[in-house]
């Protein structure tokens, strides 16, 4: 719990949160050393010195750090692991549901998970946001609208393929969350 400088506690649900393997083990390609160097450069310019990791801690975290960090040393009482596979860049993915999903079942009280669908995959896409809620009882998706696929670089949220699947995603009544990241993925 977050402790105010009155002493108020307030309860915290950390919305945005990732458990990843960007690990040059995992890399698939360039692509993939590119895309964990750069969220690497971020950490290293934006942290506060006391706060920088080596980064074989940052390429690949592991869950008793990742609770340890949200919930001994942080604020978190709850925390939502959001799915961005990246397979097109990671051999294993980058932040899988099946990762998620693993140390959400080790500490059940601290973490939900939400899936991930990609609109680009037509019916395919519907059939796996319905294996999402029924295999790992998803409470949300996340669209990461610059994922690639192939020889697509990204899609948009107006992409009419992306109606059905937020049709689908909205339909289920315990499906309650969609979780946004748009980033300009195309011209």
């Amino acid at each position: 719990m977050f402790k105010t400088p009155e002493g108020k506690e307030i309860f915290v649900v950390d919305g945005h949160t990732h458990f990843w393997d960007g690990s040059p083990e995992n890399q698939k390609n360039i692509h993939g050393k590119q895309f964990i160097e750069c969220f690497y450069g971020y950490h290293n310019a934006l942290s506060p010195k006391e706060q920088l990791w080596p980064k074989d801690k940052f390429e690949k975290y592991s869950a008793d750090q990742l609770y340890h960090d949200l919930f001994i040393d942080g604020p978190d009482d709850v925390a939502i692991v959001q799915s961005t596979y990246l397979k097109d860049f990671y051999k294993n993915g980058f932040n899988t549901i099946e990762r998620n999903f693993e140390v959400a079942k080790r500490y059940p009280e601290r973490f939900i998970v939400n899936g991930a669908f990609d609109p680009r995959d037509g019916e395919k896409a519907l059939e796996y946001l319905h294996f999402l809620k029924e295999t790992y009882n998803v409470k949300g998706v996340k669209m990461y609208t610059a994922e690639w696929n192939g020889a697509s670089r990204g899609w948009k949220l107006t992409d009419p393929a992306a109606y059905k699947c937020f049709d689908s995603a909205r339909s289920s009544a315990s499906r309650t969350s969609m979780s946004i990241r748009v980033r300009p993925s195309r011209p």
